[in-house]
């Protein structure tokens, strides 16, 4: 393998779980690494036709991670509360 050198202004990590692994393997600063927060969330599904045709976020709550319950549209047209 021939090696690259490339320099850019920003670089966007979507390593998704293995996001901090990926930013250890860039050369980021441990102190900039943002710890990893991991939650499973289930989703509920509301019987009959949705009320919504987009999707609605509450308005966040201070000092809290995450979007809080939602409400989302599946792709059937279904509508789905979660995570809890």
């Amino acid at each position: 393998g021939e090696e690259v050198e490339i320099t850019v202004s920003a670089v966007v990590n979507a390593g998704g779980l293995h996001a901090q692994w990926v930013s250890r393997q860039l050369g980021v600063p441990e102190a900039e690494i943002p710890r990893r927060l991991l939650a499973r969330g289930v989703y509920f599904r509301l019987l009959g036709r949705s009320p919504f045709s987009r999707l609605v976020y509450p308005i966040p709550e201070p000092n809290t991670a995450g979007l809080g319950v939602h409400a989302t549209v599946d792709l059937g047209g279904q509508c789905r509360f979660g995570p809890d």
